[in-house]
């Protein structure tokens, strides 16, 4: 395993990296910002200059020749100047504008530095007997860490704080170190040399010393990226030979992700991203997780691929010649360019899906332009809600027949996003699908009836999701309920129907006695669940009808449905015995039937008395 010092993750860290940017960029090929994304054009920076970093607020660090400058879409460019010397290099930027980087002093030595908006650079010094310092990452706290020089060949890690100021991070028993990630909580990562003359993957937090992570049963190891949970990831040699990429812990200690491939970025939840090797020279994509293993997120191209962030909700961008944007469900998606252009690439990518990177102009103009690309693509359709089994006491748990009136319900959606729930067509209860998708809500329903339950899913930004299928629940009468049901008369209920726009229309039909039934009559396509349309001609079609009595709830024996046949056509019907009160028609409306009325007659006897309840439903 090759040991590098500085990063490469970033689409440039100073001048040498903003060669790889173009050759990289060039690669690329022409065409328009794809679909999901709608592409805004924030401003062009000046002539020549090159964009190094991006914050989530838009706030660009850039070079221009041998100096830093700062770049916002309200205050355009500006110059950040030098520690007195000839010469500065902006690295990174924080969320709230901070920019680091590094600048030669009067007397020719390279120090570090901070910009704040409307400052001046305040030098952050150098070690002790060293004349060179090198960035490699910066935390939205502010802490920066890198390796210094001291010009005779060692290099030692380092970090620095407003508070601590320069500290050396030493070593794990050998000459030398480099400090390549760290977290916003504090935690350093990198490299560091033994005694043996290896090196090893290193953590280390202010107030402690270096931890040496170990290897996969190899020689070396080195660690290149860390998260706000703690995990850490990078390569290992393993005891075959070769590298693989790592997942480190303090519970699970170093796991094997399975493979050669160089992770750079940790997710919120574990998720591990990064980039392998392909034979053809190209590389590809990578997520993992330790649940779900390694799962090939694929490229744009055989070109070089890396990724430059991640969201909360696991979206991935980065840039491969062109900026992509990749989530588990909607895959590595072109992000397009400018016009006719040739490259852009993506920087960073916010919680609620905006991505911000740079586009050129066109062939001719190079001009770089700082662009946001935004989400608005809708999620898929969310999975059929399903009843928990726990919520399903009936003679089966997949019935969904329950006397339960406190229900979970659970589903898949799309990763992270917000869902809600609908309870007969009406927001009820909103919950979070996870990052693998998986929700659970519940809803404490008024009584006994047959409810109809659906889901929408929501991104975060903002865009939704069509309506999920329904699942269509029946609350009955527990036994302790039907069995305290009296005698005495009672007044005549009305039929409720729900109409395929649900809208409910009152049927009144007196039949003076206790066994008074109550009728929810729904129409459906093709199986047991609320029509979310007008029934449609030529099309298989059912009507599920849900029986109790009015008096105690419970559900009745047996009832005998009858469709009304059509002019021109004829439907099927049939009588069948009720289970808990529930019965479906099941039919196929003839296309002669078109444009008519379904008419759907219910009738009911109970001791001696009968009650009759009927539906008309249009057809499409």
């Amino acid at each position: 395993m090759r040991r590098r010092v500085s990063r490469r993750r970033r689409v440039a860290f100073a001048v040498s990296a903003l060669a790889m940017v173009v050759t990289l960029a060039l690669a690329g090929s022409s065409g328009a910002s794809s679909p999901p994304f709608s592409m805004t054009d924030l401003g062009a920076l000046d002539p020549g200059a090159w964009p190094v970093a991006i914050s989530h607020e838009g706030r660009v660090a850039a070079q221009l020749d041998d100096h830093a400058f700062a770049w916002t879409h309200a205050g355009g460019t500006v110059d950040l100047g030098t520690l007195g010397g000839t010469s500065s290099y902006a690295l990174t930027v924080t969320d709230d504008g901070r920019i680091f980087g590094i600048s030669t002093t009067a007397s020719g030595e390279m120090h570090a530095f901070a910009w704040t908006d409307g400052g001046k650079l305040t030098d952050l010094g150098n070690l002790p007997a060293v004349d060179r310092v090198n960035i490699n990452a910066v935390s939205q706290a502010g802490q920066i860490v890198g390796y210094v020089d001291s010009g005779s060949g060692e290099i030692h890690a380092f970090s620095w704080t407003h508070a601590g100021g320069m500290v050396d991070l030493g070593t794990l028993g050998g000459p030398e170190s480099s400090a390549w990630a760290v977290s916003d909580a504090g935690q350093v990562v990198g490299w560091a040399d033994t005694a043996s003359g290896d090196w090893h993957a290193f953590s280390w937090t202010a107030g402690g010393s270096m931890v040496d992570l170990g290897t996969l049963g190899g020689a070396d190891s080195q660690a290149e990226a860390v998260g706000n949970n703690g995990q850490v990831v990078g390569e290992a040699d393993t005891a075959l030979g070769g590298s693989h990429a790592f997942s480190w812990t303090p519970e699970s200690g170093m796991v094997d992700i399975g493979r050669t491939a160089v992770p750079e970025l940790v997710g919120d939840h574990g998720q591990v991203i990064g980039w392998f090797p392909t034979s053809s020279s190209g590389s590809h994509l990578f997520s993992w997780t330790q649940a779900g293993g390694m799962l090939d997120a694929g490229a744009l191209g055989e070109s070089g691929l890396w990724a430059n962030d991640v969201s909360g909700s696991g979206q991935v961008v980065g840039a491969t010649g062109r900026a992509f944007s990749w989530t588990q469900s909607g895959g590595i998606v072109d992000l397009g360019t400018l016009s006719d252009a040739c490259c852009s690439a993506a920087f960073t990518v916010t919680d609620t899906g905006d991505v911000y990177g740079w586009s050129d102009q066109s062939e001719a103009d190079t001009t770089v332009h700082i662009i946001v690309w935004h989400d608005v693509l809708a999620p898929s359709v969310p999975s059929v809600p399903e009843l928990a089994a726990v919520s399903d006491d009936g003679s089966s748990t997949s019935d969904h027949v329950t006397s339960i009136t406190a229900l979970q319900l659970a589903g898949s959606a799309e990763p992270s996003s917000s869902v809600t729930l609908y309870r007969d067509g009406s927001a009820v209860a909103t919950g979070a699908a996870d990052v693998s998708g998986v929700w659970s809500i519940s809803d404490a329903v008024p009584g006994v009836g047959v409810y109809s339950y659906t889901v929408t899913a929501t991104d975060g930004a903002g865009n939704v999701s069509p309506v999920s299928e329904s699942l269509l629940v029946t609350v009955v009468a527990s036994e302790s309920q039907s069995s305290s049901g009296g005698g005495g008369s009672v007044e005549a209920a009305p039929v409720e129907v729900v109409s395929p726009e649900q809208v409910p229309v009152a049927v009144p039909v007196t039949v003076p006695s206790v066994a008074q039934p109550v009728f929810v009559v729904r129409p459906v396509i093709g199986r047991p669940v609320l029509v979310p349309a007008r029934l449609v001609a030529g099309r298989p079609a059912a009507v599920v009808f849900r029986v109790t009595r009015s008096d105690t709830g419970t559900a009745l024996a047996k009832a005998s449905m009858v469709a009304d046949p059509l002019l021109g056509g004829k439907l099927i019907a049939h009588r069948e015995q009720f289970k808990k009160g529930i019965a479906t028609l099941r039919f196929t409306v003839p296309r002669s039937g078109k444009g008519k009325v379904l008419r759907v007659r219910l009738t009911v006897k109970l001791g001696g008395q009968t009650a009759t309840r009927i539906g008309a439903f249009p057809i499409g």
